[in-house]
């Protein structure tokens, strides 16, 4: 599973460029990666940098030897899994952000759309409250913390947002892994 960015950012002001350069770079990198391990489902979901992603939604597959999802269930071998990459408008001053929410009332949309029956959460953003973090960018969502809570199936929670190393992340209920903190090659993935 990746849990987003996992397209470059080639230009910070002139979006289409982005979109056109990830195609070929999919192409060229990304697909010839997916092509060394033939046996293995490969999971997407859209981070800050994917604006192909948010461009083309579940149609990125059409450019992807893998399965992006957005905003949809995928089953695999038993397990539902459910990828959701966008971002509440107070997170991140990164710019350009594909996903982020021009306001609060479509990303509690987003949230509130998680199916009750998800086995395996993706998302970019996390929602595990640190009172210690030092960055804000760091602390996670109040809103996606209470959907969270209420999924009563939730096995992992997959998460891509960086966060400081002395943040500890925790659950009683199900498992959070953070993808930035498990790389292979040159991607943040999470391996289930």
């Amino acid at each position: 599973i990746c849990c987003g960015n996992f397209l470059p950012i080639f230009d910070k002001e002139f979006l289409i460029w982005n979109i056109t350069n990830q195609v070929d770079w999919i192409d060229a990198s990304l697909n010839k990666w997916i092509e060394r391990h033939p046996s293995t489902c490969f999971v997407f979901n859209g981070g800050p940098n994917d604006h192909l992603a948010k461009f083309y939604g579940s149609n990125t597959d059409y450019y992807l030897k893998g399965n992006y999802i957005q905003d949809e269930l995928f089953s695999f071998k038993g397990l539902k899994i459910y990828a959701m990459p966008w971002l509440p408008p107070h997170a991140y001053e990164l710019e350009p952000n594909a996903f982020k929410t021009k306001d609060n009332s479509l990303y509690i949309a987003a949230v509130d759309s998680i199916p009750d029956e998800t086995d395996v959460l993706v998302t970019w953003h996390h929602c595990y409250i640190n009172k210690n973090c030092r960055d804000v960018s760091d602390q996670g969502d109040i809103y996606l913390k209470k959907r969270v809570q209420s999924l009563k199936n939730l096995k992992i929670h997959a998460f891509g947002q960086p966060v400081e190393d002395n943040v500890i992340l925790h659950s009683s209920r199900h498992l959070v892994v953070s993808s930035n903190r498990s790389r292979v090659g040159i991607y943040t993935t999470v391996q289930i």
